[in-house]
């Protein structure tokens, strides 16, 4: 359980990983009404979905997070967000600043 967060006015990066009915899931979180089941689903009750990336093939979400980190400028982790199931800091990037970075760097 993480207790109560404060989401900070600025943009977050969401890394998470869907073996199957990505679509399905896509909607789901774009969508204001809804069951909050999963972390993203409270965070996105304050902010909206601006872009989605999607990279086919790829089930190393922890390895993408870590990449996103690393091309964002000042980059900060919301700690435990999303990673209850591995050892990873967070699976939520905060930014100030809209992201900018580059796809093929995180895309492996």
């Amino acid at each position: 359980m993480l207790g109560v967060i404060e989401f900070r006015p600025g943009y977050y990066i969401y890394t998470g990983r869907a073996k199957k009915n990505l679509a399905q899931r896509v909607t789901r979180h774009r969508q204001k009404e809804k069951k909050l089941r999963w972390h993203v689903d409270y965070l996105l009750v304050k902010g909206d979905v601006i872009d989605v990336l999607i990279y086919p093939g790829r089930l190393d979400e922890c390895g993408l997070n870590a990449g996103l980190y690393k091309e964002l400028r000042k980059p900060e982790w919301v700690a435990g967000f999303g990673s209850s199931d591995c050892r990873c800091r967070s699976h939520l990037i905060y930014s100030e600043s809209k992201p900018v970075y580059d796809k093929k760097a995180v895309s492996g």
